[in-house]
């Protein structure tokens, strides 16, 4: 049975308590999150360009497998939540996790699967999260050079 993608996200647990934060702050993480679970999942591949304005993560999605696709575009809410309690889906995000989902139809299990190693991913590797975010409000955009330096530094 076919489940429409607001009906999934309703059902998927609400895993952080809701609390207060600064939302350009609360954008930066959104962005920083999907940019963590790429660098994690993507066999050392960069995001292209992260930014704030608009707020938008680039990266070639025809070279991730469909479950890490899936996982970048529920990461921007999960690390949101995590920042500030709250599960902000962007209409870009809702929209490329339906297609992501749909195409490859994945069932509910699954997706519950991957919304739990999404957060799991996050927490293990706040201090990136944040790193990125404080980045990227400094610098309002950060491109592929800045993630391959980052994950370079991280390796050593």
């Amino acid at each position: 049975m076919k489940r429409d993608i607001d009906t999934i996200l309703e059902a998927l647990p609400y895993l952080v308590k809701p609390g207060y934060c600064d939302h350009s702050r609360s954008v930066a993480t959104h962005e920083a999150s999907h940019a963590v679970i790429i660098l994690l999942n993507s066999n050392g591949q960069a995001p292209e360009r992260v930014t704030l304005d608009p707020p938008m993560t680039y990266f070639r999605w025809d070279k991730l497998p469909a479950e890490i696709a899936a996982m970048v575009h529920m990461a921007g809410a999960a690390g949101q939540a995590l920042h500030s309690g709250r599960y902000v889906f962007s209409e870009g995000d809702r929209e490329n996790l339906y297609n992501t989902v749909s195409t490859h139809r994945m069932e509910y299990p699954i997706i519950l699967s991957l919304w739990k190693h999404t957060h799991a991913d996050l927490i293990n590797n706040w201090p990136m999260v944040q790193l990125i975010a404080s980045a990227l409000m400094r610098e309002g955009t950060l491109k592929e050079n800045y993630f391959k330096r980052f994950l370079k530094k991280i390796i050593q």
